[in-house]
């Protein structure tokens, strides 16, 4: 099999493919559906930071909820 230039075997470009900074990755927090290249993660989370709280808040409140309706189900359920 012939491979790219500067690979020697397969296990080099799977390598590659996990390490490479253009690669693009979806933001790693919850609800955030922006897609960036790995070399701009970094500034994405600067530049997102607002928006990023939101989403934790959102998502915690979600929870809170969940909680709270568990809560409730499970004292009418004893009763």
């Amino acid at each position: 099999m012939i491979y790219p230039i500067g690979f020697s075997d397969r296990k080099d470009i799977s390598l590659h493919m996990v390490k490479c900074p253009k690669r693009v990755v979806q933001c790693a927090v919850p609800g955030c559906q922006v897609m960036i290249r790995l070399s701009e993660v970094e500034l994405h989370e600067r530049q997102s930071t607002t928006k990023h709280l939101d989403l934790f808040e959102t998502d915690r409140q979600k929870k809170a909820w969940s909680l709270y309706e568990v809560r409730v189900f499970l004292l009418m359920v004893i009763k």
